[in-house]
């Protein structure tokens, strides 16, 4: 079942991609450059790889990258998307609140999905290193500052 999903979603994103017109990318046009494969999935920056959509179209590619990748491809696209509609870009693209919320729950099942890989494992890894490191620097400054304060 989730095979067949991913390859009508599939179709679907190849059909939508061969059906954009050829534009040039022009910044003051409003087109925004969209990777057909992804770079962060092993796309290139290559011409061929690159085309130009408006906002509306661009976020519709990304619905449905996210829905026909699977895995840490899923992850990533998840991210991305909710970047896209949230992050610093999020006037260019007008949502609904049920695409808002539909966006939150991808973003937070592929965030805690990326938790579990060995990157995020890492990284939490490293959070808590240097929590535990910047605990102990502030515990020692206390310390200092509470001997000045006694010696005054």
């Amino acid at each position: 079942m989730i095979n067949t999903l991913i390859m009508i979603y599939t179709n679907l994103y190849q059909k939508f991609i061969s059906s954009r017109p050829k534009r040039t990318h022009v910044a003051f046009d409003g087109l925004e450059r969209h990777h057909i494969i992804p770079r962060s999935i092993g796309g290139s920056n290559s011409k061929d790889n690159i085309i130009a959509l408006t906002p509306r179209e661009h976020f519709i590619a990304h619905r449905i990258l996210v829905k026909m990748c699977k895995g840490d491809d899923a992850t990533k696209m998840a991210l991305a998307l909710h970047r896209m509609a949230t992050g610093s870009h999020k006037l260019k693209y007008k949502i609904s609140s049920r695409t808002y919320q539909y966006l939150r729950e991808l973003r937070s099942k592929a965030y805690q999905d990326w938790l579990k890989s060995p990157i995020g494992e890492a990284f939490r890894q490293r959070q808590s290193e240097r929590r535990s490191k910047t605990n102990t620097l502030h515990w020692i400054e206390y310390r200092k500052k509470k001997a000045l304060a006694l010696s005054n």
